[in-house]
């Protein structure tokens, strides 16, 4: 049995004139936090490593319950809901995109837009994750401490993780071409065969 897994098709993010929201307009030195706030997603533990880390803006993006607001540290920017031209501000101008979550074997949609803008990602270290990004990505536990220890880091080490997800970034969009013509060619060969057992 053949098995062709699709992550989609990168195209690269790259700012031409779009304008952060105006809650994070005036930042310097932010991390980008995409959540929808869902049940699998480490809030609590995000705002406690935020804490941690005052010279530090973290920007979360989405609709933020009332509580979560209310107890959230003031290096915590919430954006509300942002147009595609906004938020691909966000994410070039960003020093790391953030890509949690609690549920296993999950593969998350930040880490596709960290890679179209290479910018540096900060994930979990589920298996189909570090499979995709290899050691172009920094793994972090769902700890406050690790998360904040991670943040600091690819804030002073942004030099380096910065070229690895535009090395990233370039070899997946050679390889897609070729991906592409093999799900094409396999498609082709599965009706044929299909065809051939119908009559």
């Amino acid at each position: 049995m053949e098995v062709f897994v699709s992550h989609g098709w990168i195209t690269p993010a790259v700012n031409q004139g779009e304008e952060r929201p105006a809650a994070a307009a005036d930042l310097d030195t932010f991390i980008l936090v995409p959540f929808t706030y869902a049940a699998d997603e480490p809030v609590d533990e995000v705002l406690e490593a935020a804490s941690m880390t005052a010279n530090i803006s973290w920007v979360l993006t989405g609709r933020p319950p009332a509580a979560v607001v209310q107890r959230a540290p003031s290096n915590v920017v919430f954006t509300g809901f942002v147009s595609d031209s906004e938020f691909k501000a966000l994410q070039v101008e960003a020093r790391a995109i953030l890509a949690l979550t609690k549920q296993a074997s999950t593969m998350q949609s930040a880490g596709y837009e960290a890679v179209a803008s290479a910018t540096p990602l900060i994930t979990v270290s589920e298996a189909v994750i570090q499979e995709y990004f290899g050691e172009n990505a920094i793994y972090t536990d769902l700890t406050p401490g690790d998360l904040a220890t991670s943040a600091l880091r690819v804030v002073e080490e942004h030099a380096v993780w910065q070229p690895r997800m535009a090395a990233l970034r370039d070899a997946v969009m050679t390889s897609q071409p070729r991906v592409a013509e093999e799900i094409r060619q396999w498609v082709a060969r599965t009706a044929q065969q299909e065809g051939q057992v119908r009559r």
